[in-house]
């Protein structure tokens, strides 16, 4: 099954969308390996006009190229690389639907690659996820962020987190890396903090990574690492909605449907994706 709308050639998209089946690393609850799917079946639930552009999602060009076939981290990291590297170099936008928060680390070095220093990463995220290892493993999912900082240094901005050891706390002040997180929002006006990171990362070619379980784990309750007293969907979808113009690679990653009662999560998920398109290109 293809995203909704999802049906031109690639050679004639604009926007091409690849899942990545892949869970080997979760430190908490798995599933999230069945996620394309998932969002790709609660793709159809939606029209295909939205009344605030006056304009259809199927006037852009969508393609997918289906699930990677992965099941290592060593397939993971080959197979993203070499689609992602491929979209990229074609001038196409690559959506790529997780899967697990480790495959940003393989896509976002293809990134960096691509546009040199003419780049920013944003992530969407309820945890810091910079440790430098996790159970042995610098690959982790809970190491994500460090390895993306490692490459992007401090064109980065972090949104939403709530969640870390100690010792990444103090990685965060020691390299004062920009961090909103969800008391900032909840406290803040979003508009002012949404400002501050497009004057940082302005200019740039941005990539916009979210992780499902930003959100609070009441209202997306189907992630592999839910956490309370997060960002609500209406949140999401304006830190979305504002850097779209500008990015030019987006990742959706942690859903986890054996978790997901109703599939809620999904839901928005795919909502999300829909919901950038259309701000991307009519916004």
């Amino acid at each position: 099954m293809n995203f909704a709308d999802a049906d031109h050639k690639y050679e004639d998209a604009d926007v091409v969308i690849i899942g990545v089946p892949f869970d080997k690393t979760v430190s908490f609850r798995d599933g999230t390996r069945e996620a394309p799917v998932y969002i790709r079946e609660a793709s159809y639930n939606f029209e295909t006009y939205y009344l605030e552009y006056d304009s259809e999602i199927t006037e852009v060009s969508l393609c997918d190229l289906g699930d990677l076939n992965v099941s290592t981290v060593e397939d993971v990291a080959r197979e993203v690389r070499k689609s992602t590297n491929q979209i990229l170099y074609d001038d196409k936008l690559p959506i790529i639907i997780g899967g697990e928060h480790s495959i940003t680390i393989y896509s976002s070095g293809v990134f960096k690659e691509k546009f040199k220093d003419d780049t920013f990463f944003i992530v969407v995220d309820a945890h810091l996820d910079m440790r430098d290892r996790y159970k042995d493993n610098k690959f982790s999912h809970a190491c994500v962020s460090r390895r993306v900082f490692e490459k992007f240094n401090n064109d980065i901005a972090l949104i939403g987190q709530r969640s870390g050891s100690k010792d990444e706390y103090k990685f965060i002040q020691k390299n004062n890396i920009p961090l909103y997180s969800s008391d900032d929002l909840k406290n803040g006006d979003l508009k002012e903090i949404v400002s501050d990171i497009k004057d940082k990362a302005e200019g740039k070619k941005i990539y916009l990574s979210l992780d499902m379980d930003a959100l609070d784990c009441m209202l997306a309750p189907g992630v592999g690492n839910p956490e309370p007293y997060g960002l609500n969907p209406n949140q999401v979808r304006e830190i979305v909605s504002s850097f779209s113009k500008d990015v030019y690679l987006f990742d959706i990653v942690e859903v986890s449907p054996k978790y997901d009662s109703n599939g809620e999560t999904a839901m928005l998920a795919a909502k999300i994706i829909r919901d950038f398109i259309m701000e991307k290109y009519f916004g």
